[in-house]
């Protein structure tokens, strides 16, 4: 079958590449060619209308002896199926909704709506997503099918329901079913819930039987889904609460969010407004919903700049939930160059989301480094006005019992930066400092942090704060303890 002499339009010459390599990577490069060719100022763009109704061509093929029309879709080898139907999905978010289903209609009549083949999984998912945004196609698939119980289950599922309509109250977990136990069903009672839900990488339970779509899209088509179901995490299997609480309209303007930061497109996405236009709750569930840890550094960027446009409008704890959901996953290991020019960034426009959402959860957090420390000395230096740096010195008094060595590089620098303190302030400060001085009787940081608060507010202290002082004192043998004694000297004498 020769390819390129049908009708293709603007899109021949990708058929043409794909054609002629069929490997695993060639996906990739028909998405860096899609995405070339629509970023050209040159000559008229490919548009999906033209690809699909080429795909939807019908020629003629006998079959048992019979004449049949077939589209041009079923001509194809099942690696180039695979591999257009994983372009289609991937682009499923600019493809007009009518059009895309009229190309589904088509290709899903020729399939097995409970196939185990990667081209009837990929259908399937196209199928959901034309169905979330209630577009029809029932007359030619069905709805995408939720769980189906198995007889082991079938037992247990109608004790369920029978309790749950006689209004018995919360039905008691058998512990053959618990954790330690076999497997967890996933058992959906709602059938709001089998509305499926794709997004770029994940995809609602019901569909596929919890395949994962990011493993869908990165196969070759060689594999068949069944072989990957043992790799589907405990976490995946678990009922998705977050569907109960999310209507269709704003699942698909998440949706789009998310396609939009992963094409890392510089224009203001209108469907943003829902996390200055929602309560710090919702931005929380639109923020697992979408799945955002699992966005590359350059997405979570471009999610990060949006949220800058809006600083003035949305409200602190709006902006905490999103930074904590965005950043805290980039962050485990500590920051690359990029997300550090975007600290800076968020510092100067949200400090004070900054503050309580991202430092705080670091000061506290177990596993921060050094490297964590350290970038946020750098934005406290770079970013940060004076004010929200007293704001900063409050929360870690109100919150930290006493010092960890891996902290005193951040009250070094915010003593540094000369902030002003209170005498309450100050006392919180020191009662720490105490508290702190027999756990590092040698240490140099500890130290020099000792002497920088008698140097910088010195002046301002009071016969109590030196005797906390001196007490300190007592614990430390370093070489600076004769240092910080000549500085209380020097106060005595003033």
């Amino acid at each position: 079958m020769d390819l390129l002499s049908y009708d293709w339009g603007l899109w021949k010459n990708l058929v043409k590449e794909i054609s002629s390599t069929q490997d695993a990577s060639c996906l990739n490069a028909a998405v860096q060619w899609y995405e070339n060719e629509t970023m050209s100022n040159y000559g008229c763009q490919p548009q999906w209308s033209e690809f699909l109704k080429s795909l939807q061509q019908e020629e003629p093929i006998i079959q048992n002896g019979e004449l049949k029309w077939l589209p041009i879709f079923q001509h194809l080898s099942h690696g180039l199926q695979s591999v257009f139907l994983q372009l289609v999905l991937h682009f499923r978010h600019r493809i007009p909704t009518s059009e895309l289903a009229n190309f589904t209609k088509v290709i899903a009549s020729f399939v097995h709506s409970n196939g185990e083949t990667w081209i009837d999984a990929y259908i399937r998912m196209l199928v959901a997503h034309c169905q979330l945004f209630n577009t029809d196609i029932s007359n030619d698939f069905k709805q995408v099918e939720g769980y189906v119980f198995t007889t082991d289950n079938e037992e247990m599922a109608n004790s369920v329901l029978q309790q749950l309509t006689t209004g018995q109250g919360r039905v008691a977990q058998s512990s053959q079913f618990s954790p330690q136990g076999q497997e967890e069903d996933n058992i959906r009672l709602d059938p709001t819930l089998n509305e499926t839900s794709p997004v770029d990488n994940c995809i609602d339970k019901s569909t596929l039987e919890s395949v994962e779509l990011d493993e869908l899209i990165e196969d070759n088509g060689t594999e068949e889904p069944a072989a990957k179901k043992a790799k589907v995490s405990k976490e995946t299997r678990e009922p998705d609460k977050i569907l109960e609480s999310l209507d269709t309209a704003t699942q698909a303007d998440l949706m789009k969010l998310r396609e939009h930061w992963q094409n890392e497109y510089k224009d203001f996405p209108e469907e943003f407004k829902l996390f200055y236009t929602s309560t710090p709750n919702q931005v929380r569930e639109y923020c697992r919903f979408m799945d955002l840890d699992s966005l590359s550094e350059n997405s979570v960027a471009c999610a990060c700049q949006n949220l800058l446009v809006v600083s003035e409008s949305i409200s602190h704890d709006n902006s905490i939930q999103f930074l904590q959901s965005a950043l805290l996953p980039k962050l485990s290991s500590g920051a690359s160059r990029p997300m550090l020019v975007l600290l800076k960034a968020i510092g100067e426009k949200l400090p004070n989301s900054l503050v309580d959402g991202i430092f705080m959860h670091l000061v506290q957090s177990e596993k921060s480094s050094s490297s964590h420390f350290d970038v946020m000395c750098k934005i406290m230096k770079d970013s940060m006005p004076v004010p929200v740096l007293v704001h900063f010195i409050k929360k870690l008094n109100s919150t930290l019992e006493d010092i960890k060595e891996p902290q005193i590089p951040v009250f070094q620098m915010l003593f540094d930066l000369k902030i002003p303190l209170g005498k309450e302030d100050t006392t919180h400060v020191l009662e720490k400092l105490r508290k702190s001085a027999p756990t590092f009787p040698k240490n140099l940081k500890f130290g020099k942090l000792v002497l920088a608060t008698l140097n910088v507010y010195g002046k301002l202290m009071e016969r109590e704060h030196v005797i906390t002082i001196q007490q300190i004192l007592q614990f430390h043998t370093s070489f600076l303890k004769k240092s910080i004694e000549s500085a209380i000297n020097k106060l005595g004498n003033n």
